[in-house]
């Protein structure tokens, strides 16, 4: 009430302007670093780990090995995604509020403007399924549905494509590394049902980092998410049965509390992201996911 809808729009958009900026840095820096010697490290680890549909038992050692190597410029890249997810969950935030206050104060206003936005949504499907048959629709027309929906709240940030990054080699082994080097400062809250900062002196949240994964991925091509979701899935493979598969008192107990965090954060993402749980599921087993969730 303070700012009304004019000052959340603004607001919205200063925030998708610094999405863009931490976009840029963190494709800047993860240049740098490859031409700092990280690509032979990292072709290194992708090649020994290869095929990445088998588990090795050496898997949890060699990822171990290649953080210690890189923990600062993986402390940088923890930063940017942190920033990226935090102005993320803001613009969802944002998003919500507009939608409720479009609703409230002009409830046919906003069925219609979801209806427009559902119809040239459709128009575009059809072109790509037949260009001759159904032209595309006009590029002015579908800006002006865009700023309608924007001002509506109808959108989703976290499917947006900000800008085109450059694509990068190893990206996706990169993030995957990030991610086992940070989840020991994550524990799991039932009542929040998500990742929380273990100690309350870590600046860092499961929320922002998931939000941050799903929106640098987005920028990449599609191949990236499915190289991050291949080397996540072995290493929490390989980590169960090395751990489980071996004992002769095999349990959902023996599980390291670290490996079931890192299938909570990559269920997170996929639940940010849209991916599918069958999609998900060819990475991890269903199976490994209902044992888990039971633990």
């Amino acid at each position: 009430s303070a700012i009304g809808v004019p000052g959340l729009m603004g607001l919205d958009r200063q925030l998708a302007f610094t999405i863009e900026r931490e976009l840029v840095k963190l494709t800047k820096g993860y240049a740098s670093t490859l031409k700092a010697g990280a690509s032979d490290s990292l072709l290194k680890i992708v090649q020994e780990l290869q095929p990445v549909t088998s588990n090795f038992v050496n898997t949890v050692k060699l990822y171990t090995s290649a953080v210690k190597a890189m923990r600062a410029p993986l402390d940088s890249l923890m930063e940017h995604l942190l920033v990226l997810g935090q102005a993320q969950l803001l613009r969802l935030a944002i998003g919500h509020e507009l939608r409720f206050s479009c609703r409230l104060e002009s409830n046919v206003l906003c069925g219609a403007v979801e209806a427009l936005n559902e119809a040239a949504i459709t128009d575009v499907r059809k072109h790509y399924y037949s260009a001759e048959e159904y032209p595309m629709p006009d590029r002015s027309f579908l800006a002006s549905v865009a700023t309608y929906c924007e001002s509506a709240g109808i959108n989703d940030p976290l499917a947006n494509i900000y800008i085109m990054l450059e694509q990068n080699p190893f990206v996706g082994m990169w993030l995957s590394l990030l991610c086992v080097y940070q989840i020991s400062r994550f524990e799991f809250d039932a009542e929040f049902g998500s990742l929380l900062r273990r100690r309350s002196a870590e600046g860092v949240d499961g929320g922002p980092l998931a939000a941050g994964i799903a929106t640098y991925l987005k920028q990449l091509n599609p191949s990236v998410t499915s190289d991050w979701l291949s080397h996540m899935g072995q290493f929490v493979r390989s980590s169960v049965v090395t751990t489980v598969g071996e004992s002769s008192k095999a349990s959902t107990a023996s599980v390291p509390t670290e490996t079931i965090n890192l299938v909570l954060l990559m269920q997170h993402v996929a639940r940010l992201a849209h991916i599918p749980d069958r999609v998900l599921h060819t990475f991890v087993p269903s199976y490994l996911f209902d044992t888990i969730g039971a633990v």
